[in-house]
C-alpha cells in the first residue's frame, strides 16, 4: 500500500508541531528554574509535589536541595551496593526538614551514626518525607517513588498534617478514573500546560476560593487504613517497620489527637514493629528545659538530634541493626 506525498507532509508537519512543542516546554523550564523558582509543583493527586533538582534553594527558612527523583538530598542511585543497607523515611514536614539544613535532619543524623557505629557497612538514609503530606499523599508516594529505591527498613512519620482540618478530605481530591488521572499525571509534567492552566484558573477566579476549613484531612480510620496499606507494601517486600509516635502539636488540646495515635500504635503492634515514643521523649525533655522546636511543632536541630538517637536505640533494642549491620565497633 503507497502512502501519498500528502500524506506524509502531513505525518512531517505532526512530527515537527511536537518537537517544537517539546522544545519550548524545555525551554520554559529552563527559564522557571533559573529566574522564577518554586519549592513545589502543582500535581493532579498529590496537590503538590517538591520540584527535583533544586540546588540551594532557599524557602525562606533553610536551604533546599533535591534530587532526580524529587526528593530532599543528595542523589541515591536505585540500585543498592553488596554492603549497602537502606532507610527509607516517610512523614510531612517534621522529617523533611523544615527550617533547618539537609545535614541537621534526623534521616542524615542517623545515617551518619549508624555508619560510625557500623563502618563495615554503607548505610543510606533517603528522605522521602515532604512538607504537609499525610498519609494519602505519603502512600502515593511510597508506591511510586519511595519503593523503587529498595528500602531494608522503612520509617513512618505521620500523624500532624492527617489531623489537620480543610475545607475536604485529602482522598476527595481527585475522584477521576485511573485511566484519566494517568492522563492528568502526564499533562502536569508539561510546564506549557500548567501555565495555561494557571492562566484559565487566574481568569476564572478558581484559583482565589477560600473554603472553611471543616473536616480532618484525613480521618483517623482513613490513617489506620493508609498505614495498614504502607505497612503491607513494605513488608510483602522483606522490608523492616518503625513507626514513630510524633510531638504534640502544642495548638492542639491535649488528647485531641489520640485517636490518630492510638490508630498508629494498633498497626505497630499488628505489624510487629517497633513505636518510638517521641510523644513522651519530648514531653519530658522540654519539661526540663530543652528547647526541641522553632514553633509549635516542627523539630529544631537539637529536637532532630534527639529523634536520631531515639532511633538508634530502637535499632539497637530490636537488634535491627546488628543483623543488618554485623558487629558494632
Amino acid at each position: 500500500m503507497k502512502i501519498s506525498l500528502k500524506a506524509k507532509l502531513v505525518v512531517v508537519r505532526v512530527v515537527l508541531a511536537a518537537l517544537l512543542l517539546l522544545f519550548w516546554d524545555y525551554a520554559l523550564g529552563l527559564y522557571i528554574h533559573r529566574h522564577s523558582p518554586s519549592l513545589c509543583r502543582p500535581h493532579p493527586i498529590l496537590t503538590w509535589r517538591l520540584r527535583s533538582r533544586l540546588n540551594d534553594f532557599w524557602d525562606g527558612k533553610a536551604s533546599i536541595t533535591t534530587n532526580s527523583r524529587g526528593l530532599r538530598g543528595p542523589e541515591v542511585p536505585l540500585g543498592k551496593g553488596a554492603e549497602e543497607v537502606r532507610v527509607l523515611v516517610m512523614g510531612d514536614s517534621s522529617s523533611f526538614g523544615d527550617g533547618v539544613t539537609y545535614g541537621e535532619t534526623y534521616g542524615a543524623r542517623l545515617e551518619a551514626l549508624l555508619n560510625a557505629l557500623f563502618p563495615k557497612t554503607r548505610w543510606s538514609v533517603v528522605n522521602g518525607a515532604m512538607k504537609g503530606y499525610s498519609t494519602f499523599q505519603g502512600r502515593y508516594l511510597l508506591e511510586r517513588v519511595g519503593l523503587s529505591y529498595h528500602p531494608d527498613l522503612v520509617v513512618f512519620a505521620f500523624l500532624h498534617s492527617d489531623f489537620k482540618t480543610d475545607a475536604r478530605e485529602d482522598r476527595l481530591t481527585n475522584l477521576n478514573p485511573p485511566v484519566v488521572k494517568a492522563l492528568q499525571e502526564l499533562l502536569y509534567e508539561s510546564n506549557l500546560y500548567l501555565l495555561l492552566r494557571q492562566g484559565l484558573l487566574n481568569r476564572s477566579g478558581a484559583a482565589a476560593q477560600g473554603e472553611a476549613a471543616q473536616v480532618h484531612r484525613v480521618s483517623a480510620a482513613d490513617f489506620r487504613t493508609n498505614l495498614e496499606e504502607m505497612a503491607r507494601l513494605c513488608t510483602s517486600r522483606g522490608m523492616g517497620l518503625i513507626f514513630l509516635n510524633m510531638p504534640r502539636e502544642k495548638r492542639n488540646r491535649p488528647g485531641e489527637d489520640e485517636p490518630w495515635r492510638d490508630a498508629l500504635k494498633a498497626v505497630a503492634k499488628e505489624s510487629g514493629a517497633p513505636v518510638v515514643d517521641l510523644f513522651t521523649v519530648f514531653r519530658e525533655r522540654e519539661a526540663a528545659g530543652d528547647v526541641l522546636c522553632f514553633d509549635t511543632v516542627h523539630p529544631n536541630g537539637a529536637g532532630h538530634a534527639l529523634i536520631a538517637e531515639s532511633l538508634l536505640e530502637a535499632l539497637l533494642r530490636s537488634a535491627m541493626a546488628v543483623r543488618k549491620g554485623g558487629s558494632a565497633r
